[in-house]
């Protein structure tokens, strides 16, 4: 029903750096190779003085208690407990390489489709992914796998590929009661167009869209959309309407018209949206950002990531390729153990389970956890991130383990280690950009002017660089620091009482001095 009508509504869619490091960096570094030190520049004195580094990064968080740690350790997330398991276990047999990081969201993934038949209650079983790895490393048969058991599982008018508007997802919805599963190949193409500063006002709107029912039990169309919709249907039922005689075709049609108009004017109720979206890391670095953190964007996701390099391919020889190459199918016996799990009843807790879920609740709602200056809107929702893959991992069982708990735990503190990954990654690259910027304006200037004072130069470079000026103003020290270590570096030389210059001009400096 409705399947020849979403085609009709789908709409069609850091500072330059310049300048070598001298010689003078050879002692000990500078920039982004340099310890952070206190340099006390007032009294032209080298008394540097190191700080304590933070290995994990800008965006640490308090440790996980031992209580934790150790009932997790010897959990793998390359191997879910459950069905999810033996799903896993399963398609190592169609990848061309290894990719067995990526293998768990799969039948999370089905499992939560699955998920949207059972009663509804306070959570929702919707799962929201980013999943990433090489160009061409093998993530295709993970695709094809997915499709394959969701439409063996009688759900093919739920899958579909990346929606290209909101009108576009709200059909999707109707046309599948209230239920849909996207499995997107570069779904970043998706949300760099939501999220980017000159994105159209339907681009937008799909980001807002996909944010509001992740989590809503309820959604009512909004009345720029409802309009929409309806003008676009109302020419459609009129123009056939009009028609003297009508074939069964043409009949059908007007009916599922008549009927998706109907629906407009109702809320929909449970909306069940699941997505996963496969790119590579490179691609979807935009994405992770402190905004994609403090509008509730990134907290709806599950990240998860392959390692750098390929891996080898599988097939050695042609003729396995060949027969590896045949159709992807789930085997008879994980369809049939799928098929038994709708009739079920939302699973229950054991006590350990619940002991366990307890305890990790009680550490993310800790006050240093929930309230954590960046990552506290992810955190946030670890509880229920938790609750609800727990629960569809027990899907099959009926009954919650402890295991299970752990493993979603784990699951969910490694997407929030590869986001800290990536902004620690942003926020070094852009360290490493500033200090380069402060290199080349004192080498400028000490090039032009000669030496000067501390104050003199730090003046200068403000002057001369907005990037530097909205840099001092979230950190009034980074001036500071950053001459610290040239000075420390021997790439920034005092020739005289508080006067300095830069490294490559300090020998004709002495001199003229002389």
């Amino acid at each position: 029903m409705f399947s020849w009508l979403r085609r009709f509504f789908v709409s069609s869619s850091v500072n330059k750096t310049a300048h070598a490091t001298s010689k003078g960096s050879k002692k000990n570094g500078s920039g982004a190779n340099a310890q952070p030190r206190n340099y006390d520049i007032n009294k032209g004195t080298k008394n540097l003085k190191m700080e304590s580094q933070n290995n994990a990064g800008v965006f640490s968080y308090a440790p996980t208690p031992l209580s934790i740690t150790s009932l997790i350790k010897d959990i793998s997330l390359m191997h879910p407990p459950g069905i999810a398991g033996d799903i896993c276990n399963e398609m190592v047999e169609f990848e061309f390489r290894e990719l067995a990081s990526l293998r768990p969201i799969v039948p999370i993934m089905i499992l939560s489709t699955i998920a949207s038949e059972l009663p509804k209650g306070r959570f929702k079983y919707n799962v929201y992914s980013i999943v990433t790895a090489p160009s061409a490393a093998g993530k295709e048969a993970h695709q094809s796998y997915l499709k394959s058991v969701l439409n063996k599982l009688g759900y093919e008018r739920h899958v579909h590929e990346a929606p290209r508007s909101d009108k576009a997802i709200i059909l999707d919805l109707l046309y599948a009661a209230a239920t849909s599963a996207y499995i997107m190949d570069e779904g970043h193409v998706l949300f760099r167009s939501s999220f980017a500063a000159k994105a159209s006002n339907y681009e937008k709107n799909m980001a807002d869209l996909l944010m509001q029912l992740k989590t809503a039990n309820s959604f009512k169309l909004t009345g720029n959309l409802k309009r929409d919709l309806e003008e676009s249907l109302r020419p459609r039922i009129e123009k056939l309407t009009s028609r003297k005689k009508l074939d069964e075709e043409t009949t059908n049609q007007l009916q599922e018209l008549k009927a998706l108009y109907a629906l407009l004017s109702e809320p929909i109720q449970s909306p069940h949206l699941s997505m996963i979206s496969y790119s590579t890391p490179s691609s979807v670095r935009f994405m992770f950002t402190e905004q994609g953190i403090a509008t509730g964007f990134l907290g709806r996701f599950i990240y998860l990531r392959s390692g750098e390099k390929r891996a080898v391919l599988r097939y050695k020889d042609p003729s396995s390729l060949l027969e590896a190459s045949k159709q992807i199918e789930a085997s008879d016996g994980i369809i049939s153990r799928l098929q038994n799990i709708k009739t079920i009843v939302p699973p229950t807790f054991n006590s350990e389970a619940k002991m366990f879920l307890t305890e990790v609740t009680k550490y993310l709602d800790s006050d240093a956890i929930r309230n954590h200056p960046i990552l506290g809107a992810i955190f946030a929702r670890g509880a229920e991130q938790i609750l609800v893959i727990s629960t569809l991992l027990a899907l099959e069982e009926g009954i919650v383990t402890r295991q299970m708990v752990g493993y979603s735990f784990k699951l969910f503190m490694n997407s929030i280690d590869e986001c800290c990954n990536y902004l620690n990654a942003k926020e070094q690259g852009e360290a490493n950009a500033l200090t380069q910027i402060v290199e080349e304006k004192v080498f400028q200037y000490s090039k032009k002017h000669g030496a000067a004072s501390i104050a003199v130069i730090r003046n200068h470079i403000e002057k001369c660089s907005s990037a530097i000026r909205t840099k001092v103003c979230v950190d009034r020290d980074f001036l500071k620091k950053t001459l610290a270590d040239m000075a420390d570096a021997e790439m920034l030389v005092e020739v005289e009482p508080k006067s300095f210059i830069h490294a490559e001009f300090a020998e004709n400096q002495n001199r003229s001095s002389v």
